[in-house]
């Protein structure tokens, strides 16, 4: 089965590391986007969307199951939704950090969270507008509204679409988190006045909490974690995309370890978050890490020493030849060549041999990510020596 996920509560995502991140293991994301509005997006985030591995879904048709559980929500809670969240209180809230610079053209704004207008119905708007629990842009395209009912009515929106699409939430936001439970109105009018989380349904730790649901994203997370750069945000998007497509077979070996681990840890009972990526870093560590070691100390037996190259290519090279050497020996040997495509295709069948299709081998080519030296951009030339590893 195909892993595909959905970002919310942003249309812009926020931690460029998690969505680097987000696109080695995914098949593909999806955000939502209305029709309506053109997102300010980054370079990075449109070479994902050019590669299709980013996609977006319009709001529009998902909007009138979630506007009538909100509508219910405002008749069953006017009174005590109306103490607490009325804009018109709005200068003794917090201050809003996640929201983008909007300014009602009317008041101080900073503690409001906006929306997109054209996400909700448009019944839903003047209902919000009428109860003052909303207070429009100047262009009246947005919504500003406490950031828990804002908060609340994306993870509604969002539990709407994964279910009726088969994708699975995702967020790299804290007070999100991933993995949305479907809403009632009941559960909303906890989120708002008590402390049900939303995004897992649960009450947080101490007494009578509830085991940590064991995810997919945090398993795969966690164990890339192991093996990544600290700088994944540095990291270009070509060569994400070129690993995706090198070692497409290798990475769904991948998805297959982290099911497994995952369903192993979900029949336990752990409630504290840190205790379940330990447990989870201890099965890399007894599972992959040794067939990690035994990949890279084959290859180097065969003479080889792989390097990803600046399109994601695994590189053969002889041991040590573009490792500590200086930029002008760097030069020289990526316009000499130094016998490089020989050494290729003599140890091609050998290196394909012992670096086949398994979880060990996608954290092979994963952990040599990083951000492009002089080396690597100097040994551009030597990518179509590829072992095919």
């Amino acid at each position: 089965m195909a892993r595909r996920c959905l970002y919310y509560p942003f249309i812009h995502v926020r931690d460029e590391a998690w969505l680097k991140l987000s696109a080695l293991y995914w098949d593909d994301m999806t955000r939502i986007v209305p029709k309506s509005y053109t997102p300010r997006d980054t370079r990075d985030v449109r070479a994902l969307e050019d590669a299709g591995v980013l996609k977006r879904i319009d709001p529009t048709n998902y909007e009138e199951p979630v506007g009538e559980l909100f509508s219910l929500l405002l008749e069953r809670h006017a009174h005590k939704l109306a103490a607490r969240y009325d804009v018109s209180q709005r200068d003794g809230w917090p201050e809003n950090r996640e929201r983008f610079g909007l300014n009602t053209g009317r008041a101080q704004a900073s503690s409001l969270a906006f929306i997109h207008g054209s996400k909700l119905e448009p019944a839903l708007t003047e209902q919000l507008l009428k109860r003052k629990l909303a207070l429009p842009s100047r262009d009246r395209r947005w919504l500003g509204m406490h950031p828990a009912i804002v908060r609340a009515y994306m993870i509604a929106l969002a539990a709407e679409i994964a279910n009726r699409r088969g994708l699975q939430p995702v967020s790299d936001n804290v007070t999100h988190l991933s993995g949305v439970a479907s809403c009632t109105v009941e559960d909303l009018a906890k989120s708002l006045f008590g402390d049900l989380n939303l995004s897992k349904k649960r009450l947080g730790r101490g007494a009578g909490a509830k085991a940590l649901d064991v995810t997919e994203e945090r398993v795969a997370f966690v164990t890339l974690r192991a093996v990544l750069p600290q700088r994944l945000d540095q990291v270009p998007v070509k060569q994400l995309l070129a690993l995706r497509s090198e070692h497409a077979d290798a990475r769904h070996a991948f998805h297959a370890y982290v099911e497994d681990v995952r369903k192993q840890l979900a029949t336990g009972s752990i409630v504290d978050a840190e205790a379940l990526d330990e447990h989870i870093r201890l099965e890399y560590e007894k599972r992959l890490k040794p067939a990690l070691s035994e990949l890279s100390r084959g290859l180097r037996s065969l003479g080889v020493g792989t390097f990803l190259g600046t399109f994601g290519v695994a590189v053969a090279l002889p041991v040590g030849s573009m490792f500590n050497v200086s930029p002008s020996t760097a030069v020289a040997l990526a316009g000499a060549g130094v016998g490089i495509a020989a050494l290729s295709q003599r140890q091609q069948g050998s290196a394909r041999a012992l670096v086949k299709a398994s979880p060990a081998s996608f954290l092979l080519v994963t952990q040599k990510l990083r951000p492009r030296t002089l080396v690597e951009r100097l040994a551009e030339g030597l990518r179509r020596f590829s072992l095919g590893v």
